[in-house]
């Protein structure tokens, strides 16, 4: 059975964390994730994001999963990019992330703040 070969790579540059969204991306089912997740391969974090098992925890996976909750069009910022890029040594209360003004959404720990960004303005960083 598959574990959608082109699925390590992105969960690679994630520190091991996937989002349902790029499983499917790379051709793996809902059914094969559950297979999967039963087998010990994957750990289910929370709906919608996964990890590899074979990828310990990283520093920042809070950061990494409610990224990937969100949505990918969503980035880090403010107070929780400040810490990611080692500018401050405060841990925020909340993590901030900023979304398209089209994806605000409620999540329980997460402060969405919404803007335009181009894609000179948004960065990313390898958490592996």
């Amino acid at each position: 059975m598959s574990t959608g070969a082109g699925l390590y790579p992105i969960a690679e540059r994630q520190g091991g964390y996937f989002s349902a969204r790029q499983a499917r991306g790379v051709g793996l089912s809902k059914a094969l994730l559950s297979y999967h997740v039963r087998q010990g391969r994957f750990l289910r974090i929370r709906r919608g994001v996964y990890r590899l098992a074979e990828f310990p925890e990283t520093p920042y996976a809070d950061l990494m999963v409610a990224w990937l909750a969100v949505g990918e069009r969503a980035v880090v910022s403010h107070e929780s990019a400040l810490l990611l890029y080692g500018l401050t040594d405060l841990l925020p209360a909340e993590i901030h992330l900023t979304v398209p003004r089209t994806a605000s959404r409620r999540r329980a720990g997460v402060r969405l703040h919404t803007a335009r960004l181009s894609n000179e303005e948004i960065t990313f960083l390898t958490l592996s």
